[in-house]
């Protein structure tokens, strides 16, 4: 059997930086100012996807520009109301165009915590997505994605089979 190794030392995409800024798009967005732009982790505003679209499970993706090997989210919600995330699920896409369901997660449970989820192992994409399942208020978010390196990925892939017992 092998070891199962962990990515715990991801490194942010940084999207919060402005890394992605031209790359994130969304289902809708509520009022200006609340672009799915604004959804970048500790942003002073957030994403809100409009009212009509909130019951319709709403998402934010990011365009990655190339394959990465993702491996997880923090999530925060809206800095300045009491608007969160409850519950929402990870997508990934190798086209930016059909995704597949990654994970489910549980989301938040107040609107000052922030968050970050371990995705079971990395994922090889190129476009990412949250997608809104359950919400407090309004489904209003800020987040940041985690990836490791191609580089890193097989260093660690090699190091985990050379620990498997023959």
């Amino acid at each position: 059997m092998s070891k199962i190794f962990d990515f715990k030392d991801d490194i942010s995409l940084g999207i919060e930086f402005g890394d992605y800024d031209k790359e994130i798009i969304g289902s809708s967005q509520q009022w200006e100012g609340y672009y799915p732009i604004n959804g970048k982790l500790n942003s002073s505003t957030c994403w809100c996807p409009s009212s009509a679209d909130k019951n319709n499970h709403p998402w934010i993706q990011v365009n990655l520009k190339n394959e990465k090997y993702m491996t997880s989210v923090t999530l925060q919600g809206r800095k300045d109301g009491n608007q969160y995330v409850t519950k929402f699920r990870v997508l990934y896409s190798k086209d930016g165009v059909n995704f597949e369901h990654l994970e489910q997660f549980p989301g938040l449970s107040n609107v000052s915590e922030t968050k970050k989820y371990y995705f079971s192992f990395p994922i090889l994409c190129r476009s990412i997505r949250l997608q809104v399942l359950e919400y407090y208020e309004h489904p209003s978010l800020r987040f940041e994605f985690g990836y490791i390196p191609d580089y890193y990925f097989w260093a660690k892939l090699n190091e985990s089979l050379k620990e498997t017992p023959q």
